[in-house]
């Protein structure tokens, strides 16, 4: 995850919607949970760790399954994610994805209602998830398109602009989809995207960054999930008063589900550096 206040490029052309989406506001079901909020969690542990997350709804753990001895609590959704090259269970080894690789994939992932696309492969020297525009459309062609029942993000990009992330990336993805060989194009349901701030950093977030994103997702026609944002703060007391300030933000938003960054074991009362009770302060 990367931050960095930079210009806004301009809007890319629209694609064709796959799937009917909706914007979705703020929706407390009566058992206090929000429909909005989910975690990140690495490492095992699933049920005892979203006992300390109260309101979140659903559940993703950069996989396209839980992991080992690790069950998804009742009424909580799993959200599995293709992440990348040869990340999370080896699908594509820096080649070419082949049909039986993504055929396990997709036959894990089909009867999800929605799932996630490359993790971040925008970032510079990123591992094996840093890849061209031009081979994040051959991966998410490959095993993403054609799924019937899930809804299906875009790559999940960084909030730096300057270092190819966000728009311009996903604006040449756009354009690599189009570009296909055989005119397949990709499916794709909703904007993914990425933010790392601070306390002081609010005002860009909720005023430049997420209104811009906003933007570009509205000329697609798509909804937009935030699935990775975390504080920075040094401070721990505004850590938590940052986390607090953006969950909030987001429940009044237009942002159609946010995860935070990230929970590590299955017994944390900490996520990315702030407290279980400040991301759970939803008004």
């Amino acid at each position: 995850m990367l931050y960095q206040a930079a210009t806004l490029l301009a809007l890319a052309a629209s694609t064709t919607l796959a799937h009917p989406t909706s914007i979705v506001r703020r929706q407390n079901a009566s058992n206090g949970k929000s429909s909005k909020q989910g975690i990140t969690v690495s490492g095992e542990g699933f049920s005892s760790a979203i006992q300390n997350y109260p309101k979140a709804s659903w559940i993703h753990n950069w996989n396209y399954k839980p992991s080992a001895n690790s069950n998804v609590p009742q009424g909580i959704e799993y959200v599995p994610e293709l992440q990348g090259k040869s990340v999370a269970y080896g699908i594509w080894n820096n080649q070419p994805p082949t049909d039986p690789e993504c055929a396990t994939f997709r036959a894990t992932v089909k009867n999800a209602d929605h799932v996630l696309s490359i993790n971040e492969p925008d970032i510079p020297g990123y591992g094996t998830n840093q890849m061209s525009a031009q081979d994040a459309a051959v991966l998410h062609s490959k095993c993403l398109n054609g799924l019937q029942k899930p809804q299906i993000g875009s790559p999940s990009v960084s909030s730096s602009v300057d270092t190819g992330g966000s728009y311009n990336y996903l604006d040449d993805w756009v354009t690599a989809c189009k570009n296909l060989p055989g005119n397949v194009g990709c499916d794709w349901d909703f904007m993914s995207v990425h933010y790392e701030g601070t306390l002081d950093t609010f005002g860009w977030f909720s005023k430049t960054y997420m209104p811009g994103v906003m933007s570009w997702a509205k000329a697609h026609n798509k909804p937009v999930w935030l699935t990775e944002f975390r504080c920075k703060d040094a401070d721990a007391g505004q850590r938590d008063q940052c986390l607090s300030q953006l969950v909030n933000w987001l429940e009044d938003s237009d942002v159609e589900r946010y995860a935070a960054y990230l929970i590590d074991d299955a017994t944390s009362q900490n996520v990315g550096g702030s407290t279980a009770a400040a991301y759970s302060s939803v008004q």
